[in-house]
């Protein structure tokens, strides 16, 4: 997406398109246009595709016994489960 900035206190009005069936308008001060090289569809594979990573990872490692730390900076970090006392 191509941002155009506007003149100090302008604002130009835009079309707004979501998830929901109805769109809405609003008043914008950078709006902005679809680029040479835009194809929104290309995101949303690539949001996907490293979510279905990390869960394919995540399987992986709970087939080998293991289990994933979500809490730290990097997912990729694994602990064995502790044993039952």
């Amino acid at each position: 997406m191509v941002r155009h900035e506007l003149a100090e206190g302008k604002t130009e009005k835009v079309q707004v398109y979501g998830v929901d069936e109805a769109s809405f308008s609003c008043e914008v001060a950078a709006p902005e246009t679809p680029g040479e090289f835009c194809f929104p569809p290309i995101a949303t594979l690539i949001t996907s595709a490293a979510r279905l990573q990390l869960a394919l990872l995540e399987r992986c490692v709970t087939d080998l016994g293991e289990r994933m730390r979500w809490r730290t900076p990097t997912p990729w970090r694994s602990s064995r489960p502790r044993p039952a006392v």
